[in-house]
């Protein structure tokens, strides 16, 4: 009988090259999670960066952010107790079920025990329970800006399935996303209080995600600013970026409190008095860092015109761009820093 030869063992350089080429995961078509450019976050990076607390992989063991992993064993064991009905077994065999998928949501590896800490933290704040986290001023805002970073997100789905083991199935997913949309609504910064899409609508990649599919207008939702001057236009005007604010009061624009805004979106230009009425909005940290990765979002899904509601609060003033021309963008008009 002939005998064949011995395959013989990879070079261990081979195999290296091989795990580069063809990893586990997919090529990346599956990535729901990204990185913001890094010539975007170098602008500004308390826009992108957490400052109190990591989930998912791409800041985990940072040195500021280290004193938060206690806090997540301790809401982890909180979650547990709370859940005294379900076996430890269950919650192990939960994550096992999504762990590879939610691997392949990020280009760097990660865990997805961070999702214990997002459902207690949720739990705690939606029924009031004290903690320190919660209790300490700066806590809850540092958290609630935190979880709404794009790159420091879970996949929506490990939320799903650990919520649908903790109540053993007996609730929906309709169920999860009224819990978060109580907080992110009464914690609303830039948002409006109250989500322009109540119902269920989808699929959500990650807390951001459902964030900007509640609360941000789609394009067809935004009806174009008013213009009073007696006719309609015969054509709908060009979209133009939104001059600074000096450029417009160059061009002898006044701006006015608008008395009774249907949202933030609502911005009405009178051609003839050069005033433009809009919704005031106090600008600080925590609802710039939001709009931003909101923008990162969109940007990052390589969001259609259709979508880009939050891009479109940058550009709610095209009339008027149209009218004067268009400068370089510093801060939208009606933006008070």
């Amino acid at each position: 009988m002939e005998q064949t030869e011995p395959i013989p063992p990879k070079d261990s350089l081979e195999t290296a090259v091989e795990q580069k080429l063809f990893p586990a995961h997919d090529d990346g078509s599956s990535f729901t999670i990204f990185r913001v450019p890094a010539h975007i976050r170098e602008e500004n990076k308390k826009l992108y960066e957490p400052q109190l607390v990591s989930i998912g992989p791409y800041y985990r063991g940072r040195d500021a952010l280290r004193a938060m992993e206690q806090h997540k064993l301790r809401l982890l064991r909180h979650f547990l107790q709370r859940a005294a009905t379900v076996p430890l077994s269950d919650f192990v065999r939960a994550v096992r079920a999504v762990e590879r998928r939610a691997r392949c949501c990020y280009s760097e590896r990660t865990s997805v025990f961070d999702g214990y800490f997002i459902l207690e933290f949720f739990f705690k704040w939606n029924r009031g329970e004290p903690d320190p986290l919660c209790d300490v001023g700066w806590g809850l805002t540092l958290l609630h800006s935190d979880l709404l970073l794009l790159e420091n997100q879970i996949p929506f789905f490990v939320l799903e399935r650990l919520f649908d083991t903790f109540f053993r199935g007996a609730v929906t997913q309709d169920n999860l996303v009224k819990i978060l949309l109580i907080q992110l609504k009464l914690n609303g910064t830039v948002v409006p209080r109250q989500p322009l899409r109540p119902e269920f609508t989808g699929q959500f990649d990650h807390l951001l995600h459902l964030l900007h599919d509640k609360f941000v207008p789609k394009l067809e939702e935004l009806e174009l600013p008013a213009v009073t001057n007696g006719s309609p236009s015969p054509s709908p005007p060009r979209l133009l970026l939104i001059p600074c604010v000096s450029l417009l009061r160059e061009a002898g624009v006044t701006f006015r409190k608008k008395r009774s805004p249907r949202d933030m979106f609502d911005v009405t230009f009178d051609r003839k008095r050069g005033v433009m009425e809009l919704l005031r909005i106090e600008i600080h940290l925590a609802n710039l860092t939001q709009l931003m990765n909101l923008i990162a979002f969109e940007q990052s899904r390589g969001t259609t015109r259709r979508d880009s509601g939050a891009a479109d609060e940058l550009q709610r003033a095209h009339v008027v761009a149209g009218q004067i021309g268009a400068g370089r963008l510093r801060a939208p008009a009606g933006w008070h820093r």
